[in-house]
């Protein structure tokens, strides 16, 4: 509660947070990311991951397919009903 307070005190006084902007050229970033189940912060997909990432660390399971990799099946079009 202390901090939306705070939040509306500066609102009022007209102040804003400082903001940072950085432009690059031709700035290509790759990143690895958690999505769906696996990226809720539980201590079951807590537990997961790290079991997950100690079998990559000792390639005790398959690793996943390669960017551009051909699926083993062909694709799926969904339609928005």
């Amino acid at each position: 509660m202390a901090g939306s307070r705070r939040g509306a005190r500066a609102r009022r006084a007209g102040l804003a947070r400082p903001r940072v902007e950085v432009r690059w050229e031709d700035l290509a970033v790759e990143a690895r990311v958690l999505v769906g189940q696996r990226a809720r912060p539980t201590v079951l997909s807590f537990y997961r991951n790290a079991l997950l990432a100690r079998h990559a660390l000792y390639q005790t399971l398959p690793a996943p397919p390669a960017p551009g990799a051909r699926a083993p099946f062909p694709p799926v079009q969904l339609r928005n009903c």
